[in-house]
């Protein structure tokens, strides 16, 4: 039996490769997401797109398999955890959050929201303390948030504050859905049907009780496209890729991903949307951006234990 290498140790290009995936798949899906808003789909609709459009895709290949009683062999208790952490909520949460706040929020609030659950997970959970790269990566972070949130509150919408308040609270919930994925060592098809397949079986009847099975009044080409983006790519492909990076790179390394969005979603997003982000949103996303970046680059937070043993 061979021994097992650490991840990113076979100097292979699928992580990185993966890692690209990874962004482009999340920018892409932000920008959508944002699209089908404006064009008068509700989040109903987008989470039922995102789910119940994913599991149409995963449900053959497990059935095909013969893996569908226990969800690919991850099981129905740790499926449930994470579409608790990944599913219907995290979905719902970023579609009411788009209707609410620009675009440029969206791409600096759940990645910031990610990192900080991350950090806050391992120092009470694994006993890891974040060090002074995770503390002066959280202060620039705060501060590129308060620029974000005080340009929504004088340039924005009245509710542009609810809709960062929802984008944070879904970056909480993708940061626990990241802490169990890495904690449990998901396999990506894993990670997909666990999200996918407990996700439509909860939004379905959810979607027909609330909406009466009326669909939402915009044009089939919209619809089919939506279903695209939110669940070929955002509930499939980008969750796959996610989870192939953290196995390819690790959890330290793939944990950065989300620092890359912003900027990634801003210059895609200028063609698709044709809105231009003012001066206070790229002074808001640049200092967040760097925050994620020195928090992430930085050295890592140490163990309790480990810290101890330095002192002595």
């Amino acid at each position: 039996m061979r021994p097992s290498r650490p991840p990113g140790s076979h100097g292979s290009l699928a992580g990185p490769l993966l890692a690209l995936l990874t962004v482009l798949t999340w920018s892409t899906y932000s920008i959508a997401s944002a699209a089908g808003a404006a064009q008068g789909l509700r989040p109903w609709d987008m989470t039922l797109l995102r789910f119940g459009g994913g599991a149409l895709l995963v449900l053959p290949f497990l059935a095909r398999r013969g893996r569908l009683r226990d969800l690919d062999g991850l099981g129905w208790r740790r499926g449930v955890g994470l579409a608790l952490a990944g599913g219907p909520l995290f979905g719902l949460t970023v579609s009411s959050a788009f209707a609410l706040a620009p675009l440029a929020h969206a791409t600096v609030f759940p990645p910031a929201c990610v990192m900080v659950t991350g950090l806050a997970l391992s120092a009470f959970l694994l006993g890891e303390r974040p060090g002074r790269s995770q503390l002066g990566g959280c202060a620039l972070l705060a501060l590129g948030l308060v620029a974000l949130a005080y340009d929504g509150f004088v340039a924005g919408g009245r509710l542009t504050w609810l809709g960062d308040l929802l984008f944070a609270l879904a970056g909480c919930s993708w940061g626990v859905f990241t802490f169990l994925l890495r904690r449990w060592r998901v396999a990506p098809l894993r990670a997909v049907a666990a999200v996918t397949v407990p996700s439509a079986l909860a939004i379905v009847p959810a979607w027909l009780l609330i909406t009466g099975g009326i669909p939402p009044p915009v044009p089939a080409g919209t619809l089919l496209a939506q279903w695209f983006f939110q669940g070929a790519m955002g509930g499939v492909l980008g969750v796959a890729a996610f989870g192939g990076a953290v196995r390819a790179l690790g959890a330290a390394k793939a944990s950065a991903l989300p620092s890359f969005t912003p900027a990634v979603t801003t210059l895609l997003g200028i063609p698709a949307l044709g809105r231009l982000p003012t001066r206070l949103e790229l002074l808001g996303m640049g200092l967040a951006t760097l925050g994620l970046l020195l928090a992430i680059l930085g050295p890592g937070p140490r163990r309790a234990g480990a810290m101890a043993e330095g002192r002595s």
